[in-house]
């Protein structure tokens, strides 16, 4: 079994053979993404505040605060543009000692403008792991460790070799930056589709139609097989209130000043008949009610446009 040290062209001190650990600021990319996406952001922000924390360690540059920086991305209109830019400058002034010349400040620019930070986050993550790897006396490729199959060994993943036995090794596609980035855009697609479903649902959606007027009212039927809708029809009856506007655009069942969310049903005013929910009318509402009875109520965006009495 042959045993070997593993160094880089970069001059940097080299790990004990077998025993190479990851550093603590190195992140996994794809983990770091997948984080971002379920947490639908909030770890995009803990991001921005460690990293502006590690940015300052360039002198050159006058010092950011991190909390400061982190309420200005939160608050501040387009302010992550800036912040991209300057602390990927601070990341170049940091990798050149060892020469991780990386520059990607127009890149994560111009993708936090197009919306694309988490893929611009990646970016700029990678800038970091580079600075790392090479300090740790990996090369500048490693992305996290590697084990060997056959000594387990551990070992920066951008080696080709075991450096302990000389297995050979091929670091995943899963661990390049090309796969987070993908991941990353993938995230956004679906953050995005979520959004646009629920603002689609939020302003289309509407109650199925030909619900049986039973299973609405269950529970709410009159005395003497009268239900409360012959009662609000004949006359607004003040057992149930009466059907007035409570706000622009809102109308409610109101008895005693107060909106009687127990009704639902059909009501009338003098501007027309009207099907009520909960005590408001259902704008959204377009379908047909029946009664029980043998009979229907036609409605369109709330309003009875129709009525068929049985024979």
């Amino acid at each position: 079994m042959t045993s070997a040290t593993y160094t880089n062209h970069y001059d940097t001190p080299a790990y004990q053979s077998g025993n190479w650990k990851k550093p603590g600021n190195m992140r996994n990319l794809v983990s770091m993404v997948l984080l971002m996406v379920f947490t639908l952001g909030i770890y995009f922000l803990y991001w921005v505040y460690q990293t502006t924390e590690y940015a300052n360690r360039d002198k050159s540059i006058p010092h950011h605060t991190p909390v400061v920086q982190l309420l200005l991305v939160l608050f501040v209109p387009y302010y992550e543009l800036y912040w991209f830019y300057k602390t990927s400058k601070k990341l170049t002034h940091l990798g050149e000692p060892f020469e991780v010349f990386d520059d990607n400040s127009i890149v994560t620019l111009l993708l936090g403008i197009f919306g694309l930070d988490f893929i611009g986050a990646v970016v700029l993550q990678d800038q970091i792991n580079k600075i790392e790897a090479v300090t740790s006396g990996a090369g500048i490729g490693a992305t996290g460790e590697a084990v060997c199959k056959h000594c387990h060994a551990v070992f920066p993943n951008d080696a080709h070799t075991c450096p302990k036995c000389g297995n050979p090794y091929k670091k995943p596609f899963t661990k390049t930056i090309g796969f987070a980035i993908l991941v990353a855009a993938l995230g956004i697609l679906l953050i995005a589709g979520l959004l646009i479903g629920i603002i689609y649902y939020g302003t289309h959606a509407q109650p199925d139609e030909g619900w049986n007027w039973n299973e609405i009212t269950s529970g709410q039927e009159a005395g003497n097989n009268t239900s409360k809708v012959d009662e609000l029809r004949e006359a607004n009856s003040p057992k149930y209130g009466e059907v007035i506007e409570t706000a622009p655009g809102r109308w409610a069942l109101v008895k005693d000043g107060v909106v009687n969310t127990d009704f639902t049903g059909i009501a009338e005013n003098e501007n027309g008949i009207w099907y009520l929910e909960n005590g408001y009318v259902n704008f959204n509402f377009s379908g047909t009610l029946e009664d029980g009875k043998g009979n229907s109520y036609t409605v369109e965006k709330g309003e009875v446009v129709d009525q068929k009495t049985a024979a």
